[in-house]
């Protein structure tokens, strides 16, 4: 429920579509909330590893508020919206705004980020989104679900982990684009 969600763990990576992926600059965290109002059964069952992350001394990523968390993603966004911008000009491109990519980007993602931190991102984030699922149709024929287009591009299955994922797209997009990896 996008009015209801929470989201435990945030996973940025920007493409420059040139540097190899290992060398990308990305940022990752944990979100933890005095309390958690609501839960599915399904995402607990997913990210239930995130909950033991989250208690531990020494967290695979750091833990942040939510409050924290909207000043590290405008950060982030902020850090690379100018190299972004630049890309546009030098290719005839008209967004100047970063766009956001993933699976279900657009209509699951971006509507919890918004509604999670009460925050107008518009003035940072382009109204397009790249879906993996939308870029693989052509190859596949439908839109398939994300292990599924990595199964078929020879590539890793996702793991859940927001930062993992969100190279795992990275390297889906590059695959399927002819862009080195």
């Amino acid at each position: 429920d996008v009015n209801k969600s929470h989201i435990l763990q945030v996973g940025m990576v920007f493409d420059d579509g040139q540097s190899p992926v290992n060398e990308l600059p990305y940022e990752s965290f944990f979100i933890k909330e005095p309390s958690y109002a609501h839960a599915e059964p399904g995402a607990l069952k997913m990210n239930a590893w995130i909950f033991e992350e989250i208690s531990k001394k020494d967290p695979k990523y750091p833990v942040v508020s939510k409050e924290q968390a909207i000043h590290v993603i405008y950060n982030f966004i902020n850090d690379f919206s100018q190299r972004a911008s630049d890309w546009d000009k030098q290719n005839g491109v008209r967004v100047g705004k970063m766009q956001l990519a993933g699976k279900n980007v657009a209509s699951f993602d971006f509507p919890i980020i918004k509604n999670f931190f009460q925050a107008n991102l518009n003035d940072i984030i382009d109204h397009r989104f790249i879906d993996v699922g939308s870029v693989a149709f052509n190859m596949l024929g439908y839109n398939a679900g994300f292990n599924k287009i990595n199964k078929e591009l020879g590539l890793e299955l996702i793991t859940h982990d927001a930062l993992d994922d969100a190279f795992a797209v990275v390297k889906a997009i590059r695959k399927m684009n002819g862009l080195p990896e």
